[in-house]
């Protein structure tokens, strides 16, 4: 095998073992002069701005929410309201609920633990999302729906960490400076009149 075929060769296996998520160093016996640009690989799974991906589902945050107990009683203390959007990229049985789940954890840190906070009540205002939560979603299908937090205090950022999985790598974080507390919709008086 001549110099130029020996080298097509270890650059071939190089950019298979890159495409195939295995990042190797060039071979060494790859002589100075022969240049190869390698560029790095997209990371696979990430939480970057609102977005998280992950094999087999996509989540993106649409609006975040601040609201006060509301008058229906269905939350009686203040709340932190992600909407967002999923998406199943697989064959798999994925939920909106599980799904976020899966993903998401929030937290007020606080002096003495790390302030994980507690799922809430899904206000009333989000009914359409309420009625989709636990379907299954097909492959490629997206649904939009919500997951509410309650809050420790209402002066305390709110840190969203991102993991694969339930106790999986670390993806990212986002904090989110507490905003204007809204009053929650009460949908159940309203849709009486």
């Amino acid at each position: 095998m001549n110099k130029h075929h020996k080298l097509i060769a270890q650059v071939s296996v190089l950019s298979s073992l890159m495409l195939g998520g295995v990042i190797a160093p060039l071979p060494t016996s790859m002589h100075n002069n022969d240049q190869v640009t390698v560029q790095a690989a997209k990371k696979k799974y990430y939480f970057k701005k609102d977005t998280a991906k992950l094999r087999d589902l996509k989540i993106k945050i649409d609006k975040v929410r601040f609201l006060s107990p509301s008058e229906d009683g269905t939350t009686d203390k203040n709340m932190v309201v992600f909407e967002y959007s999923i998406t199943n990229l697989s064959n798999k049985d994925i939920d909106a609920v599980t799904g976020w789940q899966a993903v998401f954890n929030a937290y007020q840190k606080n002096k003495d633990t790390e302030g994980k906070l507690e799922v809430g009540s899904t206000p009333s205002e989000y009914q359409d999302a309420i009625d989709v939560q636990t379907q299954k979603i097909n492959k490629n299908g997206t649904v939009k729906c919500v997951t509410a937090y309650e809050l420790a205090d209402t002066k305390t950022p709110v840190v969203l960490k991102a993991t694969k999985g339930f106790e999986g790598k670390k993806l990212g974080q986002k904090t989110y400076k507490i905003g204007t507390f809204e009053q929650a919709k009460d949908y159940s008086t309203e849709s009486a009149n």
